[in-house]
């Protein structure tokens, strides 16, 4: 832990795998942008500016209490369920330290270095927490299933975060048909296999068996998905940048989201102003617009 909270650099690997998770977060949270809990957690934080230096809220220009800025994007960030996930006795998304590590940065005028020690210290924290303490024992977790989008992916030989699941799309009569015929068995062999404590030898996968119309039957299993640490091909910069492009096209323009790439290889090397190039550079003005029709809350 000392190379986490202490002064000095952290270890190279570490600091660039929080590199990627900066980048991850981004990603997920500019593809919610305009989501209902995420524009209305921009709102509420929207209702506590502040005369101090403040932190920023992805999707305006203000400057929030850091609370409230850690509030509204870790919305953001966690609206999808699609960033980072860490498993051992019990589940987590150690990403979800970044929004409020973020806000308190701006808010003391810490650097990029400081930023980054900060992050490594509560991934590290994180994961001892979820190694040696199992809250899902005492039900105090929840699991989401999302076996609906495998036979969008069985037809469609893709998957999108948001096209995948629209409505349209959910009720072609060939999808529900394929639908029909998927049957789900436990096996208490993978289930075992789900709730290994080590993490090196949890398994999240399974077994799929495929019959086809004239009968040949196709089988074929997978413990981790292939971008999983252990897997065949796990993710690395390159790959954590094209899911930052892939999930921000349509959002950002093609020269914000290089910048903003540029920016995170930088983390270190920031100084305290640098780290509002964190926030990528979104149409303010469209926000501002969506956000206009929300109806009047608390604040």
């Amino acid at each position: 832990m000392q190379a986490a909270t202490g002064t000095e650099e952290p270890a190279s690997d570490s600091a660039a795998m929080a590199v990627n998770r900066v980048i991850d977060n981004a990603a997920v949270a500019v593809a919610a942008l305009l989501r209902r809990p995420v524009a209305v957690a921009r709102a509420q934080a929207l209702a506590h500016p502040t005369t101090a230096r403040g932190a920023s809220a992805l999707g305006t220009v203000a400057r929030v209490s850091p609370e409230w800025a850690a509030w509204a994007n870790g919305t953001a960030v966690r609206e999808l369920d699609f960033h980072d996930t860490y498993l051992a006795a019990d589940y987590s998304h150690p990403g979800d330290n970044i929004p409020p590590l973020l806000a308190v940065a701006q808010h003391t005028g810490r650097t990029g270095a400081d930023l980054l020690r900060g992050i490594v210290a509560a991934y590290e924290i994180h994961a001892a927490l979820v190694k040696g303490i199992c809250l899902h024992a005492h039900r105090i977790d929840h699991v989401a299933h999302l076996g609906a989008a495998t036979a969008c992916g069985l037809e469609d030989g893709t998957w999108h975060h948001e096209r995948s699941y629209a409505p349209d799309r959910a009720r072609r009569p060939e999808t529900v048909e394929l639908w029909r015929r998927i049957t789900t068995v436990e096996d208490p062999e993978w289930t075992r296999r789900y709730h290994e404590p080590d993490p090196a030898r949890r398994a999240f996968g399974g077994r799929a068996v495929v019959t086809l119309a004239d009968a040949t039957v196709v089988e074929d299993e997978l413990a981790v998905a292939d971008a999983h640490p252990a897997g065949a091909r796990p993710f690395r910069r390159p790959d954590y940048a094209a899911k930052f492009r892939t999930l921000t096209e349509g959002i950002l323009a093609p020269d914000a989201r290089t910048r903003f790439l540029d920016t995170a290889e930088r983390l270190a090397d920031l100084d305290a102003d640098g780290l509002d190039a964190l926030f990528p550079a979104v149409d303010i003005a469209a926000v501002t617009a969506h956000d206009a029709h929300l109806p009047k809350g608390l604040f």
